[in-house]
């Protein structure tokens, strides 16, 4: 029999349909994946979404009720851009939907296009493309034909036939899609959701929704072409610099963890996974980790938090040309800005070492006494002055990563090259040198520091490392008798 109303109970079954097509092809979705990195995660961050719902939403009679408890779930569990972005997708279904116990082909129709409208508000800069693009024409489509069909059978029938056409032009709105001769993994995604949908209206059964488990997943880098670049991060996450617990603890600076994913497994850093744990996961785990930015319900109750036990709010990010963070902290400041709470949120243009020594220097003058224009005004004029130099032993990890373009990372690799990477004005990721040795590159940098200190004495300065104590102790020691004066701190990296 057609359905030409859906309740609760319907919509759940319809999205457990969707999501099971989206989980089964998971390993597809991860190796066209391309844009924003290819980092080959996009299936894996929809899968978690998507399961978050499956596991955590509560199934009422009303479709309102199931909308808002599939929303909550899927904002809580939301994993990366796409992940967020269907999250986000459901919320504004739940929001239109608001008090029905049961919706028509109009009433989905019309809160699907609001859904999608809501979606470009939301972000700083939508892309075309993407999921984004997908999402908009096929509500569109359903808005404008919707009243040509009986029952949702039949819409659904002729509308996913319609989304496919979209997501095949996505190829001609990205150049990396085009080169790459990939649709968007995260609009495959959600066509891919559709599909599954369809099934259930068709009446088929639906299939044993499989677990991945840790070793089922992991990560693809095919031979793809990367964006032309010459590093690239997709770090989505909230780093309020570096700092020592000690530190942290002392002046009250407080954070938001970024998640951690370790195929099935998801960690908050530093939190319920230490950096011991994670360094032998990269050492010994077919999977490489991924992470992704906190999620808009951990963000919004940690500034309610802060809201309430505080008279106002600094927020400094990572760059926001290296992450998603700032963005989100903008969207989620606004309410608290609008009702007249004193909150400023800063693009730091930095990440890690050079971040933390920031939040370190505003929370000492905090502790002072200084004003929240005193201590914004300190930092807009310390960003551009501030800098970060990062040698890695090996192009191994940034190239598992999919962080850099794969030629690059070969050359390299075989080489045998240690990097030097920076960042530069702009906040973008930069190459700086390389060395064939250690020693090399460290010599490298403290003569980078000697010069620059002869151009304009450098102030402070910080050194962390990642597992590698004794050799950041020793480097400390160098810079020392080269500046006159110790570190602020040396600790090591989230």
């Amino acid at each position: 029999m057609k359905k030409t109303i859906l309740d609760g109970n319907d919509f759940f079954k319809l999205f457990s349909y969707g999501a099971s097509e989206v989980i089964s092809n998971r390993d597809k979705l991860n190796k066209i994946n391309v844009f924003p990195v290819a980092d080959g995660d996009t299936g894996n961050n929809l899968v978690f979404t998507l399961n978050s719902v499956l596991d955590y939403a509560q199934v009422k009679d009303s479709v309102y009720e199931t909308l808002k408890s599939m929303a909550e779930a899927s904002l809580s569990g939301a994993r990366g851009n796409s992940g967020v972005i269907f999250a986000q997708y459901i919320a504004g279904l739940a929001s239109e939907t608001k008090g029905k116990a049961s919706i028509m082909l109009h009433d989905f129709a019309n809160a699907s296009k609001n859904s999608a409208y809501g979606l470009y508000n939301a972000l700083s800069n939508p892309v075309e493309g993407t999921m984004l693009t997908v999402i908009k024409d096929w509500s569109n489509y359903i808005v404008d034909n919707h009243k040509n069909y009986d029952s949702f059978d039949d819409l659904f029938e002729e509308s996913v036939g319609y989304a496919s056409k979209s997501l095949d032009n996505t190829k001609e709105q990205l150049e990396i899609l085009k080169k790459n001769d990939v649709v968007d993994s995260g609009a495959k995604g959600f066509v891919l959701f559709l599909e599954g949908a369809l099934r259930y209206l068709r009446g088929e059964v639906l299939p044993e929704i499989k677990r991945f488990s840790l070793s089922d997943l992991s990560a693809s880098h095919d031979s793809l072409i990367h964006e032309e670049s010459s590093y690239r991060y997709c770090t989505e996450c909230i780093i309020k610099g570096n700092l020592p617990k000690n530190l942290i603890d002392k002046y009250m600076i407080h954070q938001i963890p970024l998640n951690i994913t370790v195929g099935e497994d998801s960690y908050l850093d530093k939190v319920s996974i230490s950096s011991e744990d994670f360094y032998e996961y990269m050492k010994s785990s077919p999977i490489y980790p991924n992470s992704s930015l906190p999620n808009e319900i951990q963000i919004k109750e940690k500034l309610e938090f802060l809201s309430q036990n505080y008279e106002n709010i600094i927020i400094i990010n990572v760059s926001s040309k290296l992450s998603g963070t700032h963005s989100a902290m903008l969207k989620a400041s606004k309410e608290l800005s609008d009702s007249g709470y004193p909150i400023k949120v800063i693009d730091s243009k930095l990440n890690s070492a050079a971040q933390g020594l920031l939040v370190l220097h505003a929370a000492k003058m905090a502790d002072s006494g200084s004003t929240m224009e005193e201590i914004t005004d300190y930092l807009n004029d310390k960003i551009p002055k501030s800098e970060i130099y990062v040698a890695l032993n090996t192009f191994r990890n940034a190239l598992n990563s999919g962080r850099l373009p794969k030629i690059v990372g070969k050359i390299g690799i075989f080489f045998r090259l240690r990097p030097i990477i920076s960042i530069d004005r702009e906040g973008n990721g930069s190459d700086f040198s390389v060395a064939f040795s250690k020693t090399t590159l460290i010599n490298k940098i403290l003569k980078l520091v000697n010069q620059k200190n002869q151009q304009s004495k450098i102030s402070s300065y910080c050194i962390v490392h990642s597992g590698d104590l004794d050799t950041a102790n020793s480097f400390a020691k160098e810079v020392t008798n080269i500046l006159g004066y110790e570190p602020e701190y040396i600790c090591e990296i989230s």
